[in-house]
């Protein structure tokens, strides 16, 4: 859905989601503030604060 409709903020959200789960964090990032840049709203700037947390974390060597 995504690749068809890049200017769909929700598409680029989900995807963000599933790669989150995937624990591909890095792609996770760039899905969630590229659904933020579309839209504005609080579940996607939460979600990307959320995976930016995990990847400071990781960075650190501590778990998330």
């Amino acid at each position: 859905m995504h690749a068809q409709h890049p200017e769909l903020a929700g598409a680029a959200y989900d995807l963000g989601v599933v790669n989150e789960a995937l624990g591909e964090w890095e792609r996770a990032e760039a899905l969630y503030a590229e659904a933020l840049r579309i839209r504005d709203q609080k579940t996607y700037r939460e979600a990307l604060q959320s995976v930016r947390k995990r990847l400071g974390s990781a960075q650190s060597g501590f778990p998330p």
